[in-house]
């Protein structure tokens, strides 16, 4: 399961956040959640799906929130606040 809560800093410039093998949100309870200055943008190294995962879990994005690959292949709330965005590879596989 991984639940990743990331407040990026202040000012200008883009936080960048890696994991070995990418993050795996493997559980129903599985967060990543991206919060902090509107003046950055966070990049994330690979994201994939391996479960369905309950309201108020997945992916939350207060935040804009650039993916290197972002698969989804289950039940996966995305919560992105109004005047964010989510950009790069983004696949959807049919659950």
């Amino acid at each position: 399961m991984v639940v990743l809560v990331t407040t990026g800093t202040t000012g200008s410039g883009s936080e960048t956040i890696t994991a070995t093998g990418g993050f795996v949100l493997d559980n129903a309870n599985s967060l990543l959640k991206f919060t902090g200055d509107s003046a950055n943008t966070f990049n994330v190294s690979t994201v994939t799906t391996t479960a369905d995962m309950n309201a108020g879990k997945g992916i939350d994005a207060d935040q804009n929130v650039q993916f290197s690959t972002l698969t989804v292949s289950n039940i996966t709330p995305l919560d992105i606040a109004s005047g964010k965005t989510v950009s790069g590879t983004v696949t959807l596989n049919a659950a």
